[in-house]
């Protein structure tokens, strides 16, 4: 796990960004909490966090042993935690794990919620396995299909531009089918997240995009109904709530 930090004594945030981004772009949220010790933690196989096996999956014992590194490395004693997307898997995790070490989490469009079924059949199955490589290695059928889907509804036009972005070439595809298998037993128990933050008086905020089509409004109902003693923010932005100008809209709200 690589990550960036500033170099100050003021109480830690850990910061961990989603899919396809990068600490070293991701360098304006040092400005953005200053009174903070920001680490952020670049997401697996981005930034300097790459991982050289494809079929081993990642288990908690796994992150037990990153996350204990990190600790005494940074003599972490107790920290807030700030996670975006694909972040708050190990968020979530990391809660489960050392629930006396986390003073509060923020949740910004998080995965992780509801489990995604083809997600979790791709990371499992050999044989569809097998069917998403050919796929992704026939770009004219995958756009075809991608079209048609669109054509027929059955796919918004945001999950259709997102899986354009994320398979556009073979480094990206390897990366997609990668993750999916190297994540596939690390997906957190929501209901237990929940009751082990409540347990221990952590307070947790969960941000959502208003126009997200990523993390819908299917999502925010769930954690709504699991957590409704929750702070929930619905800001008037899509799925990519990492940039400055939606976290300082977030921000600014939570002063005013």
């Amino acid at each position: 796990m690589s990550y960036l930090l500033t170099d100050n004594s003021a109480p830690p945030l850990l910061i961990f960004l989603g899919f396809g981004q990068s600490s070293e772009k991701q360098q304006h949220l040092f400005e953005l909490f200053p009174e903070n010790r920001v680490l952020i933690i670049d997401p697996l196989l981005f930034g300097e966090s790459d991982y050289i096996g494809i079929k081993k999956s990642i288990s908690t014992d796994d992150l037990n042993s990153v996350f204990q590194e990190l600790f005494l490395k940074e003599n972490i004693q107790e920290t807030g935690i700030l996670a975006y997307s694909l972040g708050a898997r190990f968020a979530m995790n990391l809660c489960l794990l050392y629930p006396d070490s986390i003073s509060s989490i923020h949740l910004l469009a998080p995965d992780g919620i509801i489990l995604n079924f083809w997600n979790r059949a791709i990371a499992h199955s050999l044989l569809i396995q097998k069917a998403y490589t050919s796929l992704m290695h026939n770009q004219k059928i995958l756009l075809g299909l991608l079209r048609l889907g669109q054509g027929l509804r059955l796919l918004r036009p945001s999950l259709v531009k997102f899986a354009r972005l994320h398979t556009k070439n073979k480094e990206a595809q390897e990366r997609v089918l990668r993750l999916w298998i190297l994540l596939k037993d690390v997906q957190p128990n929501f209901q237990f997240f929940i009751t082990t933050a409540k347990a221990k008086s952590i307070p947790l905020n969960f941000v959502f995009g208003k126009y997200d089509r990523v993390i819908t409004h299917r999502v925010r109902k769930k954690a709504m109904r699991c957590s409704p003693e929750s702070e929930f923010t619905l800001l008037e932005a899509g799925h990519d709530l990492m940039k400055h100008e939606v976290l300082e809209q977030w921000l600014e709200s939570r002063t005013s």
